[in-house]
């Protein structure tokens, strides 16, 4: 987690229990937590730019192409 929102309380979202499990499988395929993750698909929305954080390694971004070819 970022450290500007680790003091930060957690909010409820509600979505469907199949979106949550592929929700949990793309964030790990990226290696960031659920919180970081939703975060740079929003800046995505804005920005249309999602660049993985330095600390992605060559692994995690072959798994996380893996996971969107499927």
């Amino acid at each position: 987690m970022d450290e500007k929102y680790k003091k930060e309380k957690f909010e409820t979202l509600k979505i469907k229990t199949s979106v949550a499990k592929k929700f949990r499988r793309f964030s790990r395929a990226l290696s960031k937590s659920q919180s970081m993750t939703l975060l740079s698909m929003v800046d995505f929305g804005y920005f249309g730019v999602m660049v993985p954080p330095v600390s992605v390694k060559q692994c995690h971004f072959e798994r996380y192409c893996n996971y969107i070819k499927n």
